[in-house]
């Protein structure tokens, strides 16, 4: 989508007078003067700056009969008042900088955010920040118009697309007393995994089920903090104590699923006394917040995986240790001469 960055400046450095003339806020002016007028101001800014835009300024405020507010960033502020030329500038590239549709639907979006107050802040450092440093700020905080996009500061290369907020239930499916019949193709080697109250324990006899799946306790969390959370493939059992969730193949992973569920706080939805439970309607209608690009879930998922397999193979190699240590010649002859 191409930008005229000069007609772009000017609209936005016109808008920033009007609010100080007026003394309303920028989403304020934004709003009462709306997008046919904004849009016909970009269009037009090519003649309409060949006039004194103070001129232009109550022109519009005349004609569009903004109110007068009693918003004052000039009078407060204890510093070099920036002028609306510099003001302009700073909204102008971050509507370049964010524009994914229609350049005055993304000014509506920027305006209407949280950005815009933090902008007129004028005690604050926030206005001459970097432009990326601004950027990332409004992608990371924009719910302008409900969508609760956001993006994560750090991420694997190559992904730029928001994440977004949805209930789990719009992310994975859940299954009730999972009890498959054994699968004709399928021969994993071991023990079926059990899943039970406390955690994945061997099962030796049980049902299984080819797929993938993430496993989380409905009660008889040892501590309701680190919810016993897991990811699973292939054979499977389960008994009643514990929600079986399937990501929907087409937009989300499991293993991913499983790393972010692990990290939501799960105890503010937990019911009851000694057992409490954690209600599968409610569970299902936890916010989550995930890429909407499923490769990037992925390989999120693996490398948190990776993760736990690196940290399993220290333990192991830990305890090891200790049990050679522990039946060591040195160490055998130390406890006969102290016998």
């Amino acid at each position: 989508m191409k930008i005229d960055d000069s007609s772009l400046f000017f609209t936005c450095s016109l808008l920033e007078l009007i609010g100080r003339t007026t003394r309303q806020k920028r989403n304020a002016v934004v709003n009462t003067l709306g997008k046919k007028v904004i849009g016909h101001i970009y269009a037009s800014a090519g003649v309409l700056h060949c006039e004194p835009i103070a001129k232009t300024a109550e022109v519009f405020i005349d004609m569009c009969k903004v109110p007068h507010g009693e918003f004052d960033n000039i009078t407060s502020c204890k510093y070099d008042v920036p002028d609306y030329w510099t003001i302009g500038k700073v909204y102008a590239r971050l509507i370049e900088d964010v524009a994914v549709s229609d350049v005055i639907d993304t000014l509506f979006k920027v305006y209407n955010s949280a950005v815009s107050d933090m902008i007129s802040n004028y005690n604050s450092d926030f206005f001459y920040q970097s432009r990326d440093y601004i950027k990332d700020y409004f992608v990371s905080n924009d719910d302008s118009e409900g969508t609760k996009q956001k993006k994560p500061a750090i991420r694997f290369s190559g992904f730029t697309d928001a994440w977004e907020q949805r209930r789990l239930g719009e992310w994975a499916d859940r299954y009730d007393n999972l009890r498959i019949p054994i699968a004709a193709n399928l021969r994993i080697p071991g023990p079926t995994p059990y899943y039970g109250a406390n955690g994945i324990q061997d099962y030796v006899s049980g049902h299984t089920h080819d797929g993938e799946f993430v496993l989380v306790a409905e009660d008889g969390a040892n501590d309701l903090k680190d919810y016993p959370v897991q990811y699973v493939c292939g054979k499977i059992w389960v008994n009643n104590h514990a929600h079986v969730i399937q990501a929907k193949s087409k937009i989300a992973s499991n293993k991913f699923l499983k790393y972010v569920i692990s990290q939501t706080d799960i105890e503010p939805f937990l019911v009851g006394g000694g057992r409490a439970k954690l209600n599968a309607e409610t569970m299902m209608n936890i916010e989550i917040i995930a890429p909407v690009n499923l490769n990037e879930q992925i390989e999120i998922g693996e490398f948190f995986c990776g993760l736990d397999r690196l940290i399993t193979l220290h333990q192991r190699k830990q305890v090891e240790k200790t049990c050679r240590d522990q039946l060591s010649p040195d160490n055998d002859r130390m406890t006969k001469s102290t016998s």
